[in-house]
């Protein structure tokens, strides 16, 4: 018999996070953030799994530092850009 996996299984952070990550490296932060979000939940909710909760979690809550100073720099970037552009 086949076991299903869903949201609540010890494999989900891991595989959205790696989703987040693959988003994350094409400079897709608003995409990921979310994702990155979920697999920090994700992790956080399984106190057994010491992988989960110890290692994906840091490395999330890493990556959503990242994301977040990337998104703040974008739109830095874009209100620069607008007051230059102005006649």
């Amino acid at each position: 018999m086949m076991e299903r996996h869903g949201p609540t299984h010890p494999s989900t952070p891991l595989t959205v996070w790696q989703l987040a990550g693959f988003l994350v490296q094409r400079g897709r932060f608003a995409e990921a953030l979310p994702l990155l979000r979920r697999a920090a939940t994700g992790a956080a909710a399984h106190p057994d799994d010491a992988f989960c909760r110890c290692n994906i979690l840091s490395k999330v809550q890493g990556a959503i530092t990242r994301c977040e100073e990337a998104l703040a720099a974008e739109k830095k970037n874009r209100r620069r850009r607008r007051h230059w552009s102005a006649p």
